[in-house]
């Protein structure tokens, strides 16, 4: 959280992990009793990364992982992934720097525009937060 990153001194939009872009993402899923992978689509790279946080797999979360998929935005995204209400997947604290990279890396991979943008930029990178700034 925190809006997006500035290379070489300029700010470059398609790093805000809020920014509402479109992109499908491989998901475990629970259809018909068993479990399939499928590829979900999620409106940021917010709303898959505060998903990733939940086992959709577990009957007491992936409804949970479905409200998150289908918030209305990434800061409605945010607020549901941040709710305890539901525990956390196993060894969270351990994968989230690679789930956020898979969820980037997704984003940049299917919308060209964004890799474009990242591309053409030259320059010191400075994340938005201190937080993402140390895991990149």
């Amino acid at each position: 959280m925190g809006g997006p990153a500035t290379v070489g001194g300029k700010e470059v939009p398609s790093t805000d992990n809020f920014l509402p872009k479109n992109f499908r993402f491989p998901c475990v899923i629970v259809k018909d009793g068993s479990e399939c992978k499928e590829e979900v689509e999620w409106k940021s790279v917010e709303h898959l990364f505060q998903a990733m946080k939940f086992d959709s797999t577990k009957t007491e979360t992936k409804g949970h992982c479905r409200n998150i998929q289908e918030a209305e935005d990434a800061w409605n995204a945010l607020f549901l992934g941040r709710s305890r209400k539901h525990p956390l997947r196993e060894g969270w604290e351990e994968v989230k720097g690679h789930a956020m990279y898979l969820a980037v890396k997704a984003k940049y991979d299917q919308n060209p525009e964004c890799s474009s943008e990242l591309v053409n930029t030259t320059g010191p990178i400075l994340g938005a937060s201190d937080h993402w700034q140390e895991l990149n």
